[in-house]
């Protein structure tokens, strides 16, 4: 499964997150006409890993970001830790977190940066 796939899965599982954003969870884009909380996430980043000798990839890091879309900053914040505890128990590793507004959609958003390592 791809790291998307595993995100995905995690998050669609994980009732914390399901009990605030139903299953307003978009991967990559969200219609600007959906209700929030809603999720969007993406892949901003791939890490190949590979034998110095033969060239053989034997391992991936892939970085997700997943932001979470709220009308609150406190709704916003709330989903993120729910995100977080979704992905304790999955092979995704928090790796960052931060909060921003846009005043274009008048929503805060915190984002939540998530590393997925796959080894051959």
């Amino acid at each position: 499964m791809s790291a998307e796939s595993d995100l995905y899965t995690a998050l669609s599982g994980a009732s914390g997150v399901t009990d605030i954003v139903s299953t307003r969870i978009y991967s990559d884009v969200r219609d600007q006409e959906t209700d929030v909380p809603a999720l969007t996430y993406s892949r901003s980043g791939t890490n190949i890993i590979q034998s110095l000798h033969t060239g053989e990839v034997f391992a991936e890091q892939a970085t997700l970001t997943v932001a979470c879309l709220a009308k609150t900053r406190e709704r916003a914040e709330a989903l993120a830790d729910q995100v977080y505890l979704a992905s304790i128990a999955t092979a995704l590793a928090y790796q960052d977190r931060s909060g921003d507004y846009d005043p274009d959609t008048d929503l805060f958003i915190t984002t939540i940066v998530l590393i997925h390592n796959k080894g051959n």
